[in-house]
């Protein structure tokens, strides 16, 4: 768990040292897919929900599209350090599962010893 509070506390850093908001025309906002990342890990998700995390399909558009205008060649600087943090995050989070897998699959010491 230990372990889960800290990539909690370095994606909220990150979140906030870096994020920014895509504002609809009609003055709200959208949680881009960082800021999505970092408000699911900030509510101490299970193992079993990290597992089935998706992003919402409205930043796997947007992921999308930025993929597609980087194969054009035709992203903008702020574009590309957008994607660049997004491939970044994505790597935090596939270690993140990979380690509660093996959470899982081999328990820790102080998990085994009870009552000792």
């Amino acid at each position: 768990m230990l372990y889960l509070n800290m990539i909690r506390a370095i994606l909220l850093a990150y979140a906030i040292a870096t994020s920014s908001r895509r504002t609809l025309m009609n003055g709200s906002s959208l949680k881009n897919p960082v800021e999505e990342v970092v408000a699911f890990f900030a509510c101490g998700p299970s193992r079993e929900e990290i597992a089935a995390f998706r992003l919402s399909e409205a930043s796997q558009d947007h992921i999308r599209e930025l993929l597609d205008k980087n194969r054009a060649g035709t992203l903008t600087r702020e574009e590309a350090r957008e994607l660049d943090k997004i491939m970044v995050l994505n790597d935090v989070i596939s270690l993140i599962r990979a380690h509660a897998q093996v959470s899982n699959e081999y328990p820790t010491a102080s998990s085994t010893v009870s009552g000792a």
